[in-house]
């Protein structure tokens, strides 16, 4: 295939390394981390992480001057899960629908993978490398405020909760940075137009959760409805283990649903990559 210079971008990844896929990932997230709308949005998806750590202080003096206050761990827990889960989806709407599609459209792919590379190390290091930037998004948050509400409140009687709830915090934290990952990654590795795949994620988050609705609203099994959407999932995976609702639902449904959609997706791009030529 011939390489025109005005649709070409010179490749600068793994060649003969041991870890092509580390260089992969390195490469993904320093690019995704050089452009201004990333910093842009992560800096506002932290606004709300920002004021839960400065809560947390007021929380404190509060508890240390004697006023009596409950142990909101569930709604305080259940809300910042469900505010990170939506955080790592907007992040990666802004910034991570070009880390297959760029290469597609600019036909850098079959250069790429012509390279010692397989594709299990591309797709591996390109959903780590998008799977990174998900990590500044929410599990290093999650990680401040629960390390900072443990130093500073567990003196006064509540380390138990607040391990709890931190640890449930931080499992839907790294669930949403791995399968909305995933999918994304499925989604751009089906086209080299970036706005087409913009496209695509918004209709793969709006189309389900708009199904989940229809079908909550026909039938009396509102809580299964849930498990058709990203969304739905993940609100029964917070109700049941942050907030303790029975949902209607077995308590590993959720889980085989996000895992069949993370393995469908990651099944989808390997399944696309191979289109790219076999690979040794």
């Amino acid at each position: 295939m011939p390489i025109h210079p005005d649709s070409y971008e010179p490749y600068d990844g793994p060649r003969g390394t041991e870890r092509p896929w580390w260089t992969v990932a390195r490469q993904t997230l320093g690019s995704m981390l050089s452009w201004t709308r990333t910093k842009l949005t992560l800096l506002a998806v932290w606004v709300f992480p920002a004021l839960a750590l400065i809560g947390v202080i007021v929380e404190y003096s509060l508890r240390s001057s004697g006023t009596e206050l409950p142990v909101p761990e569930g709604q305080f827990v259940g809300a910042f899960a469900t505010y990170q889960a939506y955080a790592v989806a907007l992040v990666y709407l802004a910034s991570g629908c070009g880390i297959v599609s760029h290469d597609i459209r600019y036909r850098t792919l079959p250069f790429v993978l012509s390279k010692p590379i397989t594709r299990w190390d591309y797709l591996g290091g390109k959903l780590l490398g998008l799977s990174l930037l998900g990590a500044l998004t929410a599990v290093v948050p999650t990680l401040l405020v629960g390390a900072l509400r443990l130093g500073m409140l567990a003196s006064i009687d509540l380390a138990g909760p607040i391990v709890g709830a931190t640890l449930a915090a931080l499992g839907v934290a790294i669930a949403a940075v791995v399968v909305t990952a995933a999918l994304v990654g499925a989604i751009s590795s089906l086209s080299g137009r970036t706005g087409l795949v913009v496209l695509g994620v918004i209709g793969a988050f709006v189309a389900p959760w708009i199904l989940s609705s229809i079908l909550q609203l026909a039938t009396e099994a509102k809580a299964a409805g849930n498990l058709v959407s990203l969304h739905g999932a993940f609100s029964l995976v917070i109700d049941q283990w942050i907030y303790g609702d029975a949902s209607g639902v077995p308590a590993w449904s959720p889980f085989v649903a996000l895992g069949v959609l993370c393995g469908g997706s990651i099944a989808v791009m390997h399944w696309r990559l191979k289109q790219a030529g076999d690979i040794h």
